[in-house]
């Protein structure tokens, strides 16, 4: 890219709200024993089709800093983010590794990346965020800097908390 990633726009949202990254995926034993796994990045290569027997599937790559994942997503769960799936989509993702339905040739059951959630990255502040700490000196503090924080504050009204730590 030449004027840096898509992605450097939503830093704070990957840095906090995500665990993993998307080339991870790849290896699903080393992802096993997270509780929750959450990433993010753009949509690639995203297709919409219909099984034989005619249920809704869907097929897309994802790609963030470092890679790229390929994940075919069926029935509830395609039902449920197919509003997010299209090509150039900032998405959030959560998902659990878990071990498929049925068992293969060799009567294992292959581990699979379930997903449980996807939403537009844009929206991931608003929903996860609680609020934001902002620690200053306390030589820092000034009429200056309390009128600025009213300011903006006022301006800038949301939901989330803010706190602010001044230190010695």
């Amino acid at each position: 890219y030449v004027s840096g990633h898509p992605l450097n726009d939503y830093d704070l949202e990957i840095k906090y709200f995500t665990n993993t990254a998307v080339t991870e995926l790849n290896n699903l034993d080393e992802l096993k024993n997270k509780r929750e796994i959450t990433f993010a990045g753009i949509l690639r290569e995203v297709t919409h089709a219909q099984s034989r027997t005619g249920s809704p599937f869907g097929k897309f790559t994802i790609e963030d800093l470092e890679g790229t994942h390929t994940m075919t997503i069926f029935s509830k769960t395609y039902t449920s983010i197919k509003e997010h799936l299209q090509t150039g989509y900032f998405v959030y993702c959560r998902a659990m590794v878990g071990e498929k339905m049925y068992a293969n040739e060799k009567g294992e059951r292959e581990l699979e990346l379930k997903l449980t959630e996807m939403m537009l990255l844009e929206g991931v502040m608003d929903k996860y965020s609680k609020g934001i700490i902002f620690s200053i000196k306390v030589e820092d503090v000034d009429e200056e800097f309390c009128s600025t924080i009213e300011t903006l504050t006022n301006k800038h009204k949301g939901k989330s908390t803010i706190a602010i730590v001044v230190e010695d």
